[in-house]
């Protein structure tokens, strides 16, 4: 009974398949209505009614049997991020038998759409079985599910086309209206979420546009990258706009990708599609993600394009998750120890010399290895110690020139006055530590020699840079203030002699305050363009889009606070004494440079306020400087009837404690010292040193150089370590390593300055012997120069963006590089010449101190520590000397063993020990392997000749080693 029951369930639940068992036994098929029901094993599907057939055709029934396809899913889409498949039914009606069904898969016809390719998905069964280009349909199978599975890999791409269709054959028959399927691959699910991809733009001058106008634009890529969200916003144009477009930044650069409309732009979406020489959907997205497209704004007065910002990838949030804590750092010794010395000391100073090196080792030593230790207790020593003087040096030398050349001070001797006090202080100063932190400062609240009032008074520079190292380990809101009141600042960010708003007898305004200084420092000096998590990432509005800290109604307000600042002092005598006297003249600016003797005081003192002209309001002409009404600010008030150095007070405070100042600002100081992309743990730890110290640049410093990401070894092998070390940086990194001296060091040294005004307790300020470093603007900034020179930016932005992105594998890997956008294929070369004259002709060209009429060039030493190694590896009788009567004498393998020990210990000051910690010991590709070669290969020729010929020959050694590790790519980098 079971048995018969059993059976009888079965037909019963199989009945449409039991009869096309029958009718093939039978040698004929039928096709009744039917309707699939909810327990069928066929797939569930609407009514169909078929008119019944008999048909008798032969054992195989296969021509009989007509296919179609369709699908099944909710849509036509493959989804990567959620591994969502598209599910597709194949089914037939007709024939029975046991057939093979061919099927192909093809991409798109048109040829700018993405294709999807065999490595794309997996076709297969329901039952996980892979299936190639056939599907086999047993006897009595009416249909087959199957899936089509994306494969998910690392690549943005935009949605993939593909086409399943079912392929002719005599065997059966395809229904024409049902014979192929499209479906698209996406990276993830169509349309804007607030973790889609979000590239960011900031915009400023474009070219040589002079202007202060700036900008921001934001694109939210949807998830399936077919298409972004724009959104775009710009102040302070010069004249009216005429049009904003995207456009092709590299290879090819001009060509338009995309028309923006005009205005402020708020949700335009613009379809990832095709342009000019971009022919596929996908080569847009990767021009957009490889860096390759910019944004800009243009204007009638700049048609071609008054501010562009190239668009990078950027992190950001709503909300902040805290970072976890770092590993703890890892304990060293031995050569592991002395390279993260020698970092340390790069990090820290302008470069480690084997003096310096040697003091740190013992340092930790004493402190039982404990190197944290040593350094903190290093960095204590050096933020008490006093740098020397810059303005003092350029007074001096300023004033030896008048002293031996007349009264006056002419062009040529003034524009590089500052050059001298800045190289001899980067590469002699003890301070080093202060000297650092200040160049570090000085590229952040950047004031530059391109302005002919700045060039024209190096004093004015010396005494702005004095003022930075002064501040170098003070709070931040202490030195933004003395950074608003300098008059070097006031001169190139022209709030100097700004007066409050003045309007006619009806009304009209007939002069308003500046503006300059407002905008930057909020945007370059504080808090930024847009808000930040202390992390440093962006924090997104509800709409996932960054959010302005300021617009233009807090610049205009802000710009009323700097009104009434002026010279603090003067000179009588129009400026012919030293002598000064304080400036009761808002509107004094200062002497012709024809009149000008020694120098200008008034601009080395802090400006002063003017609240007013001083006469009676009551009587005629009288004129109020300050604006003393109410101000409102980023959301605070500035009470009416503030003095201005209240309202100063309020705006600095409000700036330095703002919550977007420590990120900020943390940021950039960890990118001048240690790494371009710090990560967001780093940053937000730093970030917390700043806000709960008040600003403390000294406690913030600490932060950055002792951090676990700047001082564990093991982050060096990630790619985002590191910083490209700027051409100026370098240079001088490589001058102090090497102890470069003056060809008129003999003649010339700070003892010659005293005569002229250089304080003598000065010189101790500097190492023994310290050889005056002339280098003038002009031999960097043109012929085989660095294209770099200190303070010389070519504007209030520096010479890097801290954010700059160039185009290819740095911007697909989400990273920056500031300092590639100085690193011309022209600079390159240009910064390989000046080291090869340094090292191999006949010095760094200089300029005359106008002692003596002679031109000063810095010089390769005769001797160094350097030479003394190459001789210790190859003295074999300890004599100290490489001689003849040396075993090693006619030796090429100990030459060459010489010739490795120099490499190493050049290594070591000059590229952090890592070309000795990466080596290989591959002769062709290993670049430490490679440089030895280049150094033993320099006058081997004359090697055996004589002992004045090996004496040659190790020099040249040594100046191929420094020339060959200065320019190489691993040393160029700062790991």
């Amino acid at each position: 009974m079971v048995l018969r029951k059993e059976l009888a369930d079965w037909f019963r639940n199989n009945w449409l398949r039991t009869l096309g068992l029958i009718g093939v036994l039978l040698g004929f098929t039928f096709q009744i209505p039917f309707e699939y029901g909810a327990t069928s094993n066929l797939l569930v599907s609407t009514e169909v009614y078929l008119p019944v057939v008999f048909k008798p055709t032969g054992p195989t029934l296969a021509n009989d049997s007509v296919f179609s396809i369709r699908v099944i899913s909710d849509d036509h889409n493959a989804i990567e991020a959620t591994n969502q498949p598209i599910s597709l039914r194949v089914s037939r009606t007709g024939g029975l038998g046991a057939i093979i069904l061919e099927v192909a898969t093809t991409g798109s016809d048109n040829a700018a759409l993405s294709s999807a390719s065999g490595t794309d998905y997996i076709l297969r069964k329901t039952d996980g079985t892979v299936i190639d280009s056939f599907i086999e349909f047993g006897v009595g199978q009416w249909a087959q599910d199957i899936e089509i599975v994306p494969v998910p890999d690392d690549t943005l791409e935009v949605p993939e086309e593909l086409n399943f269709a079912l392929v002719e054959h005599s065997d059966y028959q395809i229904n024409p209206t049902n014979r192929s399927v499209e479906m698209k691959i996406l990276d993830d699910a169509p349309g804007i979420t607030q973790d889609s991809l979000l590239l960011f733009a900031q915009m400023h001058a474009e070219g040589d546009a002079d202007t202060n106008a700036n900008g921001l634009a934001a694109l939210r890529l949807s998830n399936d990258n077919s298409y972004a969200m724009l959104d775009m916003e710009y102040s302070n144009l010069t004249s009216e706009q005429t049009a904003a477009h995207i456009h092709v930044g590299t290879p090819l650069s001009g060509p338009i990708v995309y028309s923006v409309g005009m205005g402020q732009i708020n949700g335009d979406r613009w379809d990832i599609e095709a342009a000019h020489h971009l022919v596929t959907n996908q080569d847009t997205l990767d021009a957009l993600i490889g860096g390759h497209l910019y944004i800009n704004v243009h204007s009638a007065d700049y048609n071609g394009g008054e501010i562009r910002g190239t668009f990078a990838p950027v992190e950001g949030g709503i909300a902040m998750q805290v970072p976890p804590d770092p590993d703890p750092i890892a304990s060293l010794t031995g050569a592991e120890l002395e390279r993260d010395i020698a970092r340390f000391l790069t990090q820290a100073t302008f470069g480690p010399t084997p003096a310096t090196v040697a003091d740190m080792q013992t340092r930790v030593a004493n402190h039982g290895g404990d190197r944290i230790a040593a350094y903190t207790e290093w960095l204590d020593e050096q933020m008490l110690l006093e740098a020397p003087s810059a303005a003092d040096f350029s007074l001096a030398q300023m004033r030896m020139y008048a002293e031996t050349n007349g009264t006056n001070i002419n062009w040529g001797a003034r524009v590089s006055g500052f050059e001298p006090a800045w190289y001899t202080g980067a590469v002699y100063s003890k301070a080093q530590l202060r000297e650092r932190m200040a160049f570090a400062l000085s590229e952040i609240l950047v004031i530059s020699q391109g302005d002919n009032a700045l060039r024209a008074n190096p004093w004015m520079i010396g005494s702005y840079y004095d003022m930075l190292k002064g501040h170098a380990f003070t709070d931040y809101q202490t030195l933004l203030t003395d950074v608003s009141t300098h008059p070097a600042m006031g001169n190139y960010l022209s709030h100097l002699r700004n007066s409050m708003e003045r309007v006619d007898g009806d009304g009209n305004v007939i002069s308003s305050p500046d503006e300059n200084y407002a905008r930057e420092v909020m945007q370059l000096f504080s808090i930024g363009l847009v808000q930040l998590h202390p992390d440093g990432s962006i924090k997104l509005s509800s709409e996932g889009l960054p959010t302005q800290t300021y617009d233009q109604t807090d610049i205009t307000e802000l710009a009323r606070v700097f009104t009434g600042w002026g010279y603090a002092v003067t000179t009588p005598d129009n400026g012919v004494t030293d002598s000064t006297i304080e400036n009761t003249n808002f509107n004094f600016g200062g002497y012709s440079r024809d009149n000008q003797a020694y120098y200008h005081p008034h601009f080395m003192q802090s400006m002063k306020m003017f609240e007013d002209n001083g006469l009676d309001p009551t009587q005629g002409g009288y004129q109020r400087y300050h604006d003393n009404l109410q101000k409102t600010i980023l959301g605070q008030t500035f009470p009416a009837g503030q003095t201005g150095e209240q309202d100063l007070d309020q705006a600095m405070a409000m700036l330095a404690t703002h919550a977007n100042t420590a990120p900020f600002i943390s940021y950039r100081l960890i990118q001048r010292l240690v790494t371009s992309n710090p990560s967001p743990g780093y940053i937000y730890r730093v970030s917390q040193v700043f806000t709960n110290t008040n600003g403390d640049l000294g406690e913030v410093l600490k932060a950055i150089l002792l951090d676990p990401e700047a001082r564990n070894l093991d982050h060096l092998n990630r790619v985002s370590q590191g910083r490209l070390s700027e051409p100026l940086v370098r240079l001088a990194g490589a001058l102090r390593t090497i102890n470069a001296t003056s060809t008129l060091h003999n003649d010339f040294q700070l003892i010659t300055l005293n005569s002229f005004g250089l304080p003598v307790e000065q010189n101790a300020l500097y190492e023994a012997n310290t050889s005056i470093i002339y280098i003038s603007q002009n031999s960097m900034l043109y012929g085989d120069g660095l294209r770099q020179s200190p303070l010389y930016a070519p504007s209030v932005f520096n010479w890097f963006s801290p954010d700059y992105v160039p185009a290819g594998a740095v911007s697909e890997a989400g990273l920056v590089t500031p300092e590639m956008q100085i690193a011309t294929e022209n600079n390159v070369i240009n910064t390989y010449n000046t080291y090869q004259n340094l090292a191999l002709w006949s010095g760094i060209w200089g300029q005359r101190p106008q002692h003596n009429g002679e031109v000063a060039k810095v010089v390769f030493p005769v001797t160094s520590p350097f030479h003394d190694i190459y001789t210790a590896a190859l003295d074999t009788n300890d004599d100290n000397l490489f001689t003849s009567v040396d075993e090693t004498f006619d030796d090429p393998n100990a030459i060459r063993n010489a010739s490795a020990a120099l490499v190493d210990a050049l290594d070591l000051y000059l590229c952090g020990g890592y070309l000795a910690a990466n080596a290989t010991g591959d002769t062709l590709t290993d670049p430490r392997e490679i440089v030895i070669t280049g150094v033993y290969d320099a006058h081997f020729w004359r090697d055996g000749g004589s002992d004045e010929a090996a004496a040659t020959a190790r020099d040249r050694r040594v100046r191929e080693a420094v020339l060959l590790l200065s320019t190489a790519p691993q040393c160029i980098m700062q790991h």
